[in-house]
């Protein structure tokens, strides 16, 4: 079973993960949690590149770079825990590379779609929380944090991956969920854990 996390900068991702993560140890369920990109040896240094200020890449570069990352992901660690029927928590996915690379850089979204299901191998994912509020509402929480290449780009490009991530929900109601960011923290983790318990419950009987 994969669940995915996913929002732009700011929309309190890492928060609602460690809270979610915390749950499921108390619950005893057996997960391992993952971000992307990262994950391996080669993929942790596939994201220094990435996130790295100093570094000018060109967009379809970029795009190559996450997939790679994914694609030693996916063969070397979310297949295996998957043929072991462990939980898999990822922080971004292959909606992050929908929103950013195409929405944000422009790259025609068939070429993202084609790179992505070569990534994952054909893999679904069972549940995506996406923790949506505008950005400008956001920016306040990044104002002390030290930003990195992405984090650096101008309003307008987060403006546009916003809006991207608001019409891949459009496109896939049954598996996203999204959830007003600007929410109580405690009252955004109660809504994630209620409705994964619900899905994990019929999962578990199905099995």
């Amino acid at each position: 079973m994969i669940i995915t996390f996913e929002g732009i900068e700011g929309s309190g991702k890492s928060t609602q993960i460690n809270r979610f993560k915390e749950a499921l140890e108390k619950k005893q369920i057996d997960f391992i949690c993952l971000r992307e990109p990262g994950g391996t040896l080669l993929s942790e240094e596939i994201r220094n590149v990435l996130l790295n200020k100093d570094f000018e890449i060109s967009s379809l570069a970029e795009l190559f770079l996450f997939e790679a990352s994914r694609c030693e992901l996916v063969k070397k660690v979310i297949s295996p825990a998957i043929r072991e029927n462990k939980l898999v928590i990822i922080d971004r996915f292959t909606d992050s590379t929908i929103a950013y690379q195409g929405y944000g850089r422009g790259i025609p979204l068939k070429i993202i779609n084609f790179m992505n299901n070569l990534a994952t191998e054909g893999i679904s994912i069972d549940r995506t929380y996406l923790l949506d509020a505008p950005v400008n509402l956001l920016e306040e929480r990044n104002k002390n944090k030290i930003k990195d290449r992405i984090e650096r780009e101008d309003g307008d490009f987060h403006k546009r991956i916003r809006d991207g991530f608001l019409k891949i929900a459009r496109k896939n109601k049954e598996r996203i969920l999204k959830i007003n960011a600007l929410l109580n923290e405690d009252e955004i983790h109660q809504i994630i854990l209620s409705d994964f318990l619900k899905i994990y419950g019929r999962k578990s009987t199905t099995r």
